[in-house]
């Protein structure tokens, strides 16, 4: 997914009075500028794979946690915290693949999300090709 893709799913769920309401509150804030852009991405990639990879998720359409850590608010703004929304959203009909390093979309999404919602302090540049093959 290119930078232009993204900021049109962007724009759309800006649109979203549930989506655009997700903000970073103290606690994540707190907790990515502690372990840095580069391990909450890996985070990112670990969360897909745990659960939305599996063939039968614990908790299908539940299992993403609304807050508590900063992957999860950027899973929710974004649309990629169950297959629901992925479908709705994204048009995701089918589960993530086996190997979620090569799943950029779903990722991706979340990370550059993060680079958006975090202060400038903390954010470093998000190449979204990179933030999805990072290594779980």
């Amino acid at each position: 997914m290119t930078g232009q893709d993204f900021d049109a799913l962007f724009a759309r769920l800006s649109r979203s009075a549930f989506r655009a309401r997700f903000r970073l509150g103290a606690k994540e804030t707190s907790y990515l500028a502690a372990r840095g852009m580069d391990v909450i991405r890996s985070h990112a990639v670990d969360f897909v794979a745990q659960r939305l990879a599996p063939s039968e998720p614990k908790n299908d359409g539940k299992q993403t946690p609304m807050r508590g850590h900063p992957v999860f608010v950027a899973q929710h703004a974004t649309a990629t915290c169950c297959r629901s929304c992925l479908a709705k959203w994204h048009g995701m009909q089918e589960p993530p693949t086996e190997d979620i390093r090569q799943d950029g979309h779903r990722c991706g999404a979340a990370s550059k999300k993060l680079s958006f919602m975090a202060p400038p302090s903390i954010v470093q540049p998000v190449d979204v090709r990179s933030a999805s093959h990072a290594s779980p």
